[in-house]
């Protein structure tokens, strides 16, 4: 299936989700550039013979709007079946495909910022976490039930989390001896100093059915 087919049967299929399209990618794309093996060598002063497979490999290199840069090969098995046209055709391709998983980490980034900080504009409440044991441990930030948030605490560590409102920390070892730390009450009911009131020290979790 091409891009194009893939993208028609998802906008068929009615699923229209944030996603990476087929026009992000052309959008990103702002200078390309194709050379052939034997220019290359030749472009700095070396010499190539008559009947070198260079000459039957083409590159292609696509520059993106933030100056980063991908590359696509093309090689011909056999001479008789070379292609200039067609063998720039399939090195873009190679270097398009590469563009996709870039721009999805991108685009899944931008959705856990945003996500991130619409927690935080609720409200969110911070709980800073003291790993006192000897051993590292997964902490996952959980609302209603959900994972919105996964970190991996090394021993003796210390860290801040975002916990949205009505949502809680959960905090295992590899073996999924768990501690659910709960952030402090939003109305600062809670006696602590204020520096304090969030601390959670976690030395000896305890077992959970999870």
């Amino acid at each position: 299936m091409t891009d194009a087919s893939i993208e028609q049967e998802i906008v068929a299929k009615g699923l229209t989700a944030p996603r990476v399209t087929p026009e992000r990618i052309a959008q990103v794309i702002t200078e390309e550039a194709y050379f052939t093996g034997v220019e290359a060598v030749v472009s700095r002063g070396g010499q190539v013979a008559s009947n070198s497979p260079l000459q039957l490999l083409t590159f292609c290199v696509l520059i993106l709007q933030n100056g980063f840069t991908v590359t696509g090969e093309s090689a011909c098995a056999s001479p008789e079946n070379f292609n200039a046209e067609l063998g720039r055709k399939i090195a873009r391709a190679n270097a398009v495909a590469k563009i996709w998983p870039l721009e999805g980490y991108l685009l899944k980034q931008r959705l856990h910022d945003e996500t991130t900080n619409r927690y935080t504009e609720e409200g969110a409440s911070k709980v800073k976490v003291h790993n006192a044991n000897d051993r590292a441990l997964n902490v996952e930030t959980l609302q209603g039930g959900s994972l919105v948030g996964k970190h991996t605490l090394y021993a003796q560590e210390r860290s801040t989390f975002e916990v949205p409102t009505g949502g809680a920390l959960f905090i295992a070892d590899a073996s999924h001896h768990a501690f659910v730390a709960e952030p402090p009450p939003a109305d600062g009911s809670r006696s602590e100093p204020a520096d304090e009131q969030a601390t959670t020290h976690v030395a000896k979790p305890k077992k959970s059915s999870r």
